[in-house]
């Protein structure tokens, strides 16, 4: 099992290396209804890193693939919307190209086809 330390949301959390990239502790947590500590010193002071990897050695490392909230590998971004796999509303068009960047609000900009203010029907 490997650990990393990410920046998610301006804060520093803790996660495990998938092969799509890094699942922070917070959404297994969220997944399985668990309690690790979700940044790396807390794991470590709390003891927490052996019982962790004594579940990813029995099993925990196969589910950990269809566990939702993986943060993508930057190397290796999925074609289309870099969300598309993570995104509850994906569609086919997600997977074709990068969604233009266009502001819904004075300074809110983003890149979603699925927004209705942003959406081409």
């Amino acid at each position: 099992m490997r650990l990393a330390t990410i920046k998610l949301h301006g804060a520093e959390v803790a996660g495990i290396v998938t092969g799509k990239g890094i699942l922070p502790v917070a959404a297994l947590n969220a997944y399985k209804g668990t309690g690790w500590k979700e940044d790396m010193m807390s794991l470590i002071q709390a003891n927490h890193i052996p019982g962790l990897t004594k579940w990813y050695n029995e099993g925990g490392k196969e589910e950990l693939e269809t566990i939702p909230g993986v943060v993508p590998n930057l190397l290796h971004l999925p074609a289309g919307c870099s969300f598309s796999p993570r995104c509850a509303e994906c569609g086919a068009h997600c997977g074709a190209a990068v969604p233009e960047l266009r502001e819904i609000s004075p300074g809110h900009l983003v890149r979603c086809a699925n927004i209705p203010e942003v959406r081409h029907e």
